[in-house]
Parts: structure tokens; C-alpha cells; sequence
């Protein structure tokens, strides 16, 4: 199996191996080169939902997952894991954004980025469980995930964060009814887009603001 999953590499080189990653994870788990039958679901999982397939995509990411963890754990293991628990949520939101499976795989996202320190994929998902929090009408919880965002924003002092963590409070904000609020989240990510965005005019950094924060999106 090793030699024939070998051999498929060689002959496609990188060329639609996607289209191929399914066969070369079976072969690879089959040989037990565990860590490139991991490697190569996530592709052939992200492969699967670009083709609209979503559930089958979450199978694979799932698979992924189980097998990843049978490996000693270390830092790369870790951060594996926090890609395919984000890949799971973000499938399962082309199906539905109330979906309780898509919340607990962020959910585990967040905590492997917290053990990891990974602010940036901290505040990602933060805002991203911001949005679901909101759609399922967990407004309390929205607020303190909203809050963190910004609070490790400011921390920062990145602009792209800045930017992610007021859009997400702006769009929080706006389905509240808070305008007063909303109003002020919007002007602080236009500010901050437009430092990272110079060729953007203010009026189509408002417009992106208004669209983001209407479809409850980040970043």
C-alpha cells in the first residue's frame, strides 16, 4: 500500500491531488503512516466541501481527527487538530449557522488555541462563536465572547484583529438594537480596515462594514 500510494504521488506530483487524497489517506492508514493518512483526509475533506459535499467532508475531517489523535501529542499535533476542529465548524455552517455540532467544534477550537497561546486564532473563533452564540439567541454568552475578542485585540494592537473583533461586536450589536453602539464598533473597524486597506475609499469601507455586520460575518 505504502509503494502504491507512493507511486500515485510521483505520477500526479501535486497536480489535482485532490482528487486523489481520498485514495492516498485509505492506502497510506492501511500501511500505517498514520500522520500522511491525517494529512491527506484534511484534503481530501476541504476538497469534498468545495464540491458542496459538506457531510461527506465533515466524515473526512472527523476520520482525520480520530487518527491524528492516536499520535504522540505534541505542538503540531495540537495545532492539526485546531485546523480540522475549525474545518469541521466551518462545514457544518454551509449546511446550517445553528448547528450544536459546528458550536462544540469551535468550541474545541478554542480551547486548543488558548493551550497553544494562538492569539490570532483565539479572537478568530471567538468572533466566529460570537455569530453563533447570537443565532441561537445566546446573547449573554455572544456579549462575553464578543467582549474577549476585543479585550485580546486591544492587546495586540493588530489592526486585522482590531478590525475582526469590531466587526464581530458591530454585527452583535446591530441585531441587538443597540444602533448607538453599533454605530461606534462600525467607525472603529473602518478606522482600522483603512489603516491595512489604504486604497480603500471611506465609502466602501462603511458599505463592507454594513455587509459583514448584516450577514453576521468576520473577517
Amino acid at each position: 500500500h505504502e509503494d502504491v500510494a507512493n507511486a500515485l504521488e510521483t505520477l500526479y506530483q501535486d497536480q489535482r491531488i485532490e482528487e486523489i487524497s481520498l485514495s492516498l489517506a485509505r492506502h497510506y492508514q492501511v500501511a500505517g503512516i498514520t500522520q500522511k493518512a491525517v494529512d491527506y483526509l484534511q484534503i481530501a475533506g476541504a476538497w469534498a466541501v468545495r464540491l458542496g459535499a459538506s457531510l461527506q467532508g465533515i466524515e473526512h475531517f472527523t476520520q482525520a481527527l480520530s487518527l491524528l489523535l492516536t499520535l504522540p501529542e505534541d505542538t503540531e499535533r495540537q495545532q492539526q487538530a485546531l485546523q480540522l476542529q475549525r474545518s469541521i465548524g466551518q462545514a457544518y455552517d454551509t449546511i446550517t449557522h445553528t448547528s450544536p455540532e459546528a458550536f462544540e467544534a469551535y468550541t474545541q477550537a478554542l480551547m486548543l488555541a488558548r493551550q497553544l497561546d494562538d492569539t490570532r486564532n483565539i479572537i478568530h473563533i471567538l468572533c466566529t462563536l460570537t455569530g453563533q452564540a447570537r443565532s441561537s439567541s445566546r446573547l449573554d454568552m455572544a456579549q462575553r465572547y464578543s467582549q474577549e475578542s476585543l479585550r485580546l485585540a486591544e492587546e495586540s494592537q493588530d489592526p486585522e484583529l482590531l478590525m475582526m473583533a469590531n466587526v464581530s461586536l458591530f454585527s452583535l450589536a446591530l441585531g441587538s438594537g443597540q444602533y448607538s453602539e453599533a454605530v461606534s464598533y462600525m467607525d472603529a473597524f473602518v478606522s482600522f480596515y483603512r489603516k491595512v486597506h489604504t486604497e480603500l475609499s471611506l465609502d466602501d469601507a462603511y458599505n463592507l462594514a454594513i455587509q459583514l455586520g448584516s450577514a453576521g460575518r468576520v473577517l
